[in-house]
């Protein structure tokens, strides 16, 4: 098996809003029903389903009301499967829990393309990374398929409860790397960055992520790009 590697690029970032989504989502998710009492909170339900009433310290996690490990510690702080944990866990969606799993459609996909062209370029046109003599030069990557389960659900977490990633944690204690080895990779660097241009820019200026963006082995890259709290951008290598 080839290795792999995941490129992780932070940078503060204003808040985007992410609308609720609304019929039928991408991925065959339909939006749910604003029914009281059924312990579920949708995003456009709040104001309007007792089910998003919740304080803080009354042991109910309601992450779509605004109760994450970020601003609930006490409630959300579990490996309990609850919106608000830190985790898309198994049966949450963007319907149920869009603040545990991100928005839909994905609104930077342009972007992420732009970046993998970005790299492709640089793969293909060579460079001489920081700290090298010679040029590297490699053939040009695949896009990934579906990065939703593995970059975009990475990425969300990052730059919505963003705390945590000071220490390669998740709110709720789950290292990131337990996260990247879920979605089938290994290892990880870090550089700075939030678009496409600044992505590719620290790619190329750190000499470690440079030689390793440029290694020959790769064959597909999956990115996610996202902005929230913070903004970040993903890149998975395989």
């Amino acid at each position: 098996m080839a290795l792999r590697a995941l490129a992780i690029l932070v940078a503060s970032c204003g808040r985007y809003h992410f609308d609720p989504v609304s019929g039928v989502g991408l991925d065959g998710d339909t939006v749910m029903a604003c029914v009281d009492g059924d312990g579920i909170c949708p995003v456009a339900c709040v104001g309007a389903d007792s089910d998003c009433v919740t304080t803080c310290g009354d042991t109910l996690c309601v992450g779509n009301a605004g109760e994450t490990c970020v601003s609930c510690s006490t409630d959300c702080n579990t490996l309990v499967a609850v919106c608000g944990n830190g985790l898309c866990d198994g049966g949450e969606t963007t319907a149920s829990c869009e603040t545990d799993c991100g928005p839909l459609p994905w609104p930077l996909v342009q972007e992420e393309a732009a970046l993998l062209v970005a790299i492709n370029n640089t793969r293909v046109g060579g460079i001489t990374c920081p700290g090298d003599t010679m040029m590297s030069f490699a053939p040009a990557l695949a896009m990934g398929a579906d990065p939703t389960a593995g970059a975009h659900h990475l990425v969300w977490q990052v730059v919505h409860q963003p705390f945590p990633f000071t220490n390669l944690l998740t709110c709720n204690g789950v290292g990131y790397l337990s996260l990247i080895n879920a979605a089938g990779y290994e290892g990880g660097a870090f550089a700075g960055g939030a678009t496409s241009a600044g992505v590719i820019n620290a790619l190329r200026t750190d000499g470690s992520t440079c030689r390793r963006i440029m290694m020959t082995v790769y064959t597909e890259a999956s990115i996610g790009m996202a902005s929230d709290a913070t903004a970040a951008s993903l890149v998975f290598l395989r």
